[in-house]
């Protein structure tokens, strides 16, 4: 089996791990990211995007492309109504300081932008930075602190090529089912399913039946 050396071993290809890549291609520190999935969500998943996070995003030269990406300050508010169409509907917006000022005292306040817009704006830069580096469709299988490092070892989901990867550091940024954590035996407190959500994603022509109303939800 193949094995390959990097400083650090990112698993997980979502916001958090591609913000990852892109600040340590920054500092020059070499790394590989893995993420099993072929590409990034097709689905709008999480959506707000906090001051700190487009903090961050203007640091990588990215807060205009997230921000004309996101939903515009003046459709950030909240519908309800009987249905679209109702004409009693009422909307509300955020919160303001008095003064008309907000929140946030930052040159970057937060936004809504859902993942699917998000991760490829963020993608693309990562690969821009570290190159092939950053590996969609390939998993990882299992690593082991010796002591010296971490030996991984991951596979190609396309070709079922494995190899290994030992990193002097590993990060897991593989969500709440992560396989680093689980590997790492580290436990989750707290009670567990507490619910179940289903979200479910369509288009529909309705720009102008919602024209007056346009809201975040």
């Amino acid at each position: 089996m193949a094995e390959s050396h990097t400083s650090v071993l990112v698993v997980g290809g979502g916001p958090v791990g591609l913000v990852l890549s892109c600040l340590l291609s920054g500092q020059g520190v070499d790394h590989v990211l893995v993420e099993s999935r072929p590409a990034v969500s097709r689905h709008p998943r999480a959506r707000g995007v906090s001051a700190r996070s487009m903090e961050i995003f203007r640091r990588l030269g990215l807060e205009n492309a997230v921000r004309a990406a996101g939903l515009p300050a003046e459709q950030v508010s909240f519908y309800r109504g009987r249905d679209l169409v109702d004409p009693d509907y009422v909307r509300t917006g955020p919160a303001r300081e008095p003064g008309g000022g907000g929140p946030e005292h930052t040159p970057s306040p937060g936004l809504i932008c859902s993942q699917d817009v998000l991760e490829p704006l963020l993608l693309r830069r990562a690969r821009e930075l570290a190159g092939p580096r950053v590996r969609f469709g390939t998993r990882l299988l299992s690593f082991l602190d010796d002591g010296l490092g971490v030996q991984a070892v991951v596979e190609e989901r396309a070709t079922g090529r494995r190899y290994r990867l030992r990193a002097h550091w590993l990060v897991g940024c593989d969500g709440a089912s992560s396989t680093v954590r689980a590997g790492a035996g580290i436990a989750m407190e707290g009670p567990t399913g507490l619910g179940r959500y289903l979200s479910i994603r369509f288009e529909a022509p309705l720009g102008q039946v919602v024209a007056d109303r346009v809201s975040a939800s």
